[in-house]
């Protein structure tokens, strides 16, 4: 396996120390608002290298949002979805590529739900933000939750390469969803923290499998 393949998760790298530092917190009987303070400005000066030294908010926030899994769990449970993948039909044609391996057609056949709709639009916005999180990342920008996705988490609409972005986002969660739901591989969920990062990504489609 290649270098790049030796490890396959999260694209965010947590160190341990910063867990025992969490761990340590949680024990100490500190509430979720005081440890996300304490790691507010503890990851501030945190690399991911393992080193200290500055580091942008918005990078180490990703940080702050996968250890907040252990000190501030969802109570309704994670937001993900799969029902919309029942829309994912094998048509049945097949396709050989030039080294003559076959690859499966399929053709997402959506139909009018609105309550399904509206579970993978939860589902899709929580790649960006989690539903449970977004308070409190948006206070600094006095904006509504909207506002904050829409000019700060999502990609722009209209400027170049803002809709070329957002196609390339909605394929990578829909393939992330496939290989997931339909074929059982665990994929990461995470993405970059602002609209203005060009490569921002799900995670490559490559997972570790449950199977």
């Amino acid at each position: 396996m290649s270098k790049r393949h030796d490890k396959l998760g999260i694209k965010q790298t947590i160190q341990k120390h910063w867990m025992d530092h969490v761990v340590k917190m949680m024990l100490a009987g500190l509430k979720e608002k005081e440890i996300r303070a304490e790691l507010d400005e503890f990851l501030a000066t945190q690399k991911q290298s393992g080193g200290t030294g500055e580091r942008g908010k918005k990078t180490y926030g990703m940080a702050i949002s996968i250890l907040a899994s252990w000190f501030a769990p969802d109570d309704k449970g994670m937001p993900w979805t799969s029902e919309h993948t029942k829309w994912l039909v094998d048509t049945g044609e097949r396709l050989k590529t030039n080294d003559g391996k076959n690859v499966e057609v399929w053709e997402f056949c959506h139909v009018q739900d609105d309550a399904l709709l509206s579970a993978w639009a939860k589902h899709f916005r929580n790649h960006y933000c989690f539903d449970s999180e977004i308070d409190y990342w948006r206070k600094g920008y006095k904006c509504s939750r909207s506002e904050y996705l829409c000019s700060i988490k999502f990609p722009d609409p209209k400027a170049a390469p803002g809709p070329s972005i957002r196609a390339g986002d909605f394929s990578e969660v829909l393939v992330a969803d496939f290989l997931e739901y339909l074929n059982g591989y665990w994929v990461p969920r995470t993405r970059y923290g602002e609209s203005s990062v060009l490569a921002t990504g799900t995670a490559d489609p490559l997972a570790d499998t449950r199977t």
